[in-house]
């Protein structure tokens, strides 16, 4: 009994703080989509099967998943919440949030200094 109670004093102190710091860092990237005026699909915090799940007004479906090691943001137009492009979707969007989407490429680099910038964040690296 007392193994098991040191193990939790250790584990559950550690998802914790490790899901305070998944949910800032993702909600970084959700903000930022949101000011650039990419529409947000999933924020989630965890990995896995869905534990709770609600969508709010703008659609985005905000979930808790049963693996907590981690978490994503999925845009519209991702075909994952690895930001791997879809083709279907992005032919979809609208010409301006379709410009928004693919001028930033997945390292986080800015665009080339002779395109404008898609919001008014700056991207520099």
């Amino acid at each position: 009994m007392g193994f098991i109670m040191t193990l939790l004093s250790y584990i559950v102190p550690f998802v914790v703080v490790l899901s305070v710091i998944v949910f800032v860092h993702e909600y970084g990237h959700f903000i930022v989509g949101r000011w650039c005026g990419i529409k947000v699909d999933a924020f989630s915090l965890g990995f896995g099967p869905e534990l709770c799940a609600f969508d709010d007004s703008k659609g985005t479906r905000w979930r808790i998943a049963a693996i907590p090691l981690g978490g994503y943001v999925k845009f519209h137009g991702d075909a994952n919440g690895a930001s791997v492009g879809d083709p279907e979707a992005l032919a979809a969007m609208p010409p301006e949030e379709r410009a928004v989407t693919s001028t930033v490429n997945p390292s986080g680099s800015a665009p080339p200094p002779s395109s404008p910038a898609p919001c008014s964040i700056s991207c520099s690296p």
